[in-house]
């Protein structure tokens, strides 16, 4: 995988009076194969996310991006947090409240990392790509397997609404294609394209400017309007 075999342990000091905290980060890509990935470290055979526990003058996102950068060797843009995740016995080592955050990445830099072509930190471990609704994922422990799936869940419902909120298309002007087959990865399915037309084209701004240069019809061009990020999650998300 390009990177280290070497292993951490996390070590938690005993006797503990209050609990720990960390910073858990679900990392989501598009992969190549047309599904929607999440970006997994492998600590001696065993996948989890990367985190860290935060430290003395450290906010819960720095952490987070902290944990992005000395676990898997990506830098993130924006990090967003999901929730805390304090169930008393999530963690049978110890007593740890989790901070749990997300971040869209486009695939081009989790292959760079994958290559290790990013560079490392003595933190960094090996690292697995797979897609979110995968085995492997399923399995995971200390509650990051709700981790994964509650980010999904809501950049999936994001996606529904505005045009690719997140940019996992790291430019700034895009064809209706190039958008409806980010959101067919994110969602999982095929989407009507007459269907995705009406419902992104008014959260769009038309450049007048086609693609150059390629075989077929020119496609026209069109810009993200200001007001088409993603909201921020709410409580309200994960209540039945």
């Amino acid at each position: 995988m390009g990177q280290k075999s070497s292993s951490t342990k996390t070590k938690i000091p005993d006797n503990q009076a209050s609990p720990y905290v960390s910073s858990d980060l679900s990392i989501l890509t598009l992969l190549p194969t047309g599904v929607l990935g999440v970006v997994l470290n492998v600590n001696e055979g065993e996948h989890q996310l990367p985190g860290v526990f935060i430290q003395p003058g450290e906010t819960l996102e720095v952490a987070a991006r902290r944990a992005a950068l000395q676990k898997t060797g990506i830098e993130v843009g924006e990090v967003h947090q999901l929730r805390l995740f304090d169930s008393p016995d999530r963690d049978s080592r110890a007593w740890v409240i989790s901070a749990a955050f997300f971040a869209a990445v486009p695939y081009a830099v989790v292959h760079q990392a994958m290559e290790g072509v990013l560079e490392q930190s003595g933190h960094a471990l090996p690292l697995a790509v797979v897609p979110v609704d995968d085995a492997i994922v399923a399995h995971l422990k200390y509650d990051h397997s709700d981790i994964v799936l509650q980010s999904a869940t809501h950049l999936r419902g994001e996606y529904q609404l505005r045009p690719d909120p997140y940019r996992f298309l790291d430019k700034e002007e895009l064809t209706l294609l190039e958008l409806r087959t980010a959101h067919e990865t994110v969602a999982g399915h095929r989407i009507l394209k007459d269907t995705f037309r009406r419902r992104m084209t008014p959260k769009l701004i038309d450049t007048g400017e086609v693609t150059q240069g390629l075989l077929g019809k020119p496609a026209r061009l069109y810009r993200r309007k200001p007001t088409a990020g993603p909201r921020k999650v709410h409580h309200s998300d994960w209540i039945d």
